[in-house]
């Protein structure tokens, strides 16, 4: 429900003292386009079909600032990178998708607050002891839309693929 994810980025924005901040993007943003043409090409219609999906509307975008997962990661970076550079640094990253899974529904929320699990924590819970970090859209939101479905169906029901947003 859209209002209590509202009610939880508040929530999470006034506990960490604005060190983790939600920005709704909009289309006249530089960034905004930069994410939609991510998405866009990284959508692969054939991967889809089995679903009924055969295109990829976005209809929102949200960016996250998250001052001490950003600081974690410059700082298990910084070995690796030459640091007088830091626009071609930036330029040669490979962004990559993490998708909700729908055993742990919530478990994304967990990765934008804290950062990622360690493999023990995952382990623990039941899972694979790695974080899966995909290139593409079908493989980031297939176990979603494939829970989505099947719940759809056991209930007589079907799901378009409008549904699924």
């Amino acid at each position: 429900d859209l209002s209590e994810l509202n009610i939880h980025r508040l929530m999470t924005e006034l506990e960490t003292g604005g060190n983790i901040r939600f920005e709704e993007g909009k289309p006249k943003e530089k960034w905004y386009h930069s994410c939609v043409d991510l998405i866009t090409s990284r959508f692969h219609p054939h991967q889809m079909e089995e679903h009924g999906i055969a295109d990829i509307a976005i209809t929102r975008v949200t960016r996250i600032h998250n001052r001490y997962v950003r600081t974690r990661f410059e700082e298990k970076l910084e070995p690796y990178i030459d640091s007088g550079n830091d626009n071609q640094f930036k330029r040669s990253l490979e962004y990559l998708f993490y998708g909700v899974d729908p055993k742990l529904p919530n478990e994304i929320y967990q990765a934008m607050e804290d950062g990622f699990r360690t493999p023990k924590e995952y382990d623990d819970l039941g899972l694979a002891r790695c974080i899966p970090l995909v290139n593409s859209v079908a493989m980031a939101d297939g176990p979603r839309i494939r829970s989505v479905l099947k719940e759809a169906k056991n209930q007589g029901g079907t799901k378009t693929p409008e549904a699924l947003t």
